[in-house]
C-alpha cells in the first residue's frame, strides 16, 4: 500500500490541533460541558491540562526532521492507551455520563483510535522517520 510521504506529518499536527482544541473546550467551557454531558468538572478540567501537554511533546515530535520513530510509536501506543482508557471509563461505571456525554466520549475515542493507526501506518514509511 502506497501512502502520502506526508501523511503521517499531518497527523501528527492534526493529533495536536485537536488535542489543543478540546483542551480549550475542556478549560474555557468546563461547566457548560459538565452539565451537558455528565462527566465530572474536575475530570475535564484534569484532561484538558494533560491535552496541552501531550499537543505540546505532539507538536514537537511533528517539527522533526525526519520524524523520530520511536517518538511517534510511542505516541501511537499512548493514543491506543487513551482509547482504552475511555472506554474503561464507560464501562467500568467510573462516571455516570448523559446521552452526550456517552457520544463525546466514544467518538473522541474513535477520533483517537483513527488517529494511531494512521500513526502506526506513516511509520511503514522510512523517508519521513529515524530509529
Amino acid at each position: 500500500m502506497t501512502v502520502n510521504p506526508t501523511l503521517l506529518r499531518r497527523v501528527l499536527w492534526f493529533d495536536a490541533l485537536s488535542g489543543l482544541g478540546m483542551a480549550a473546550l475542556f478549560l474555557i467551557a468546563g461547566g457548560p460541558v459538565a452539565e451537558l454531558t455528565g462527566l465530572p468538572r474536575g475530570l475535564l478540567t484534569a484532561t484538558g491540562i494533560a491535552l496541552v501537554v501531550i499537543a505540546g511533546g505532539i507538536l514537537l515530535i511533528a517539527t522533526r526532521d525526519p520524524l523520530p520513530r520511536g517518538a511517534v510509536r510511542t505516541l501511537a501506543i499512548l493514543n491506543l492507551l487513551w482509547v482504552v482508557d475511555s472506554i474503561a471509563l464507560l464501562v467500568l461505571g467510573w462516571v455516570e455520563p448523559t446521552g452526550p456525554g456517552y457520544a463525546l466520549v466514544i467518538g473522541q475515542a474513535v477520533v483517537v483510535a483513527v488517529l494511531a493507526e494512521l500513526q502506526l501506518l506513516g511509520l511503514r514509511q522510512p523517508r519521513l522517520v529515524t530509529a
